[in-house]
């Protein structure tokens, strides 16, 4: 029934194009002509890899493909919000690939609500800061973008566990230890496992835990 479900859940979600769901995202958030362009050229960007990525590699085995993201991340515009847009992208097409199984050979593709939270949480849709550092956790703490508490509000059914995988897989390869946190037990799990293959591929499983609040 994997498959049956996927293509039910495709079906629902079809009209869900990156330019309504920005334009939404700016109507709630009372975003500006400028901030709105800025937004839905960097979830472009996020597509425009990603899709990249999957013509390129569609018969490739994913360690592979996960060296080059790496290798290509390593670059000299890992600082950029455009180094990171591509990282993003990246990542989605490894969760995206390694979805495929004997039962489900369809893709699973990335809701633009989910790309375009995680855009706004990390504040790529703001101008990138002018400079170079070392790294991109320096990046990310020279630019203050978590330092500040930030929300998303996600619709049922919109994948707040892709979310939260993604943007683990992009601060754990930053440097940073994170935390995934849920009220529910069950949950947490569930989600833990849906992204285990990626956060081992990308070699950051020491660095994610997902739990519950008490703990």
């Amino acid at each position: 029934f994997a498959e049956l479900n996927l293509l039910a859940f495709q079906e629902m979600t079809a009209g869900m194009t990156p330019k309504n769901t920005v334009e939404e995202t700016a109507k709630l958030n009372r975003l500006s002509k400028e901030e709105h362009d800025l937004l839905l050229e960097v979830v472009l960007q996020i597509y425009a890899k990603y899709d990249a990525i999957l013509t390129k590699n569609i018969f490739r085995d994913l360690p592979v493909i996960v060296t080059d993201i790496k290798k290509e991340y390593k670059s000299d515009k890992k600082s950029s919000n455009s180094g990171l847009s591509d990282l993003i992208g990246g990542i989605f097409a490894i969760w995206s690939l390694q979805s495929k199984t004997e039962h489900c050979r369809s893709l699973i593709r990335p809701l633009p609500a989910q790309i375009v939270a995680i855009v706004r949480l990390l504040v790529l849709d703001k101008p990138p800061p002018t400079g170079r550092w070392s790294c991109l956790e320096s990046w990310f703490r020279s630019t203050r973008r978590i330092d500040a508490s930030h929300f998303a509000q996600i619709k049922t059914g919109q994948g707040k566990s892709v979310i939260l995988g993604v943007l683990a897989t992009v601060l754990s390869i930053a440097g940073f230890n994170v935390d995934c946190v849920c009220y529910s037990a069950y949950l947490s799990d569930r989600d833990n496992l849906h992204f285990a293959k990626v956060f081992e591929l990308f070699d950051v499983n020491q660095m994610v835990s997902y739990g519950t609040f008490q703990q």
